[in-house]
């Protein structure tokens, strides 16, 4: 299937969650990075969820990395240049909602992308090689592409299944695994 088919049936697919389903998947997939990374004292981007678009709810996590004393930050969509700049985040960092539904950090030190160990990515699909269907302007490749060659990249999913992408194209960047509430897949 072409990314843009695949777009569009996934998130009719997510639409069909409810919202006790989105919280639960939400906690299990937290569960199962809690049990198998070793988060503690990491520098980790993790994006904030788009709620118009049922975006796996990273909340569960950030409580957990904040326990972890992890140095948290999430991602600052600059549309005009389609990058992403990171920024820390704690207890007194203010967030607002963007045009487009995304929820950002208004205050806060940048954090370079060579300086990430983790990097929690969203995505509405993936392929069996770790390449992932995104909304399709390359934000978070263009910024995978620039982190450190030690940095992992953890996709984040409702759902296991790993789709036929037809249209890959060389600026896609595949991510290292991807959480489930089911299962981890490593690529």
């Amino acid at each position: 299937m072409l990314k843009s088919e695949i777009r569009k049936a996934l998130k009719e697919k997510r639409k069909t969650l409810s919202f006790e389903e989105k919280n639960s998947y939400s906690q299990k997939i937290t569960q199962a990075i809690v049990e198998n990374f070793n988060l503690d004292s990491k520098v980790i981007s993790v994006f904030l969820p788009i709620e118009k678009l049922n975006e796996v709810n990273t909340a569960f996590l950030i409580e957990y990395l904040k326990k972890a004393n992890a140095i948290i930050s999430s991602p600052v969509s600059d549309f005009k240049n389609l990058e992403l700049k990171h920024v820390l985040h704690d207890d007194k960092t203010l967030f607002e909602i963007n045009e487009w539904g995304i929820p950002e950090p208004v205050n806060g030190n940048e954090i370079k992308p060579e300086e990430f160990d983790y990097v929690f990515v969203p995505l509405l699909a993936i392929n069996k090689t770790g390449y992932r269907v995104g909304y399709g302007k390359g934000f978070y490749d263009r910024f995978l592409s620039r982190c450190g060659e030690n940095t992992v990249f953890i996709g984040l999913n409702y759902f296991d299944d790993l789709l036929h992408i037809e249209d890959i194209n060389e600026d896609d960047v595949p991510v290292h695994f991807v959480v489930t509430p089911n299962k981890i897949i490593e690529f």
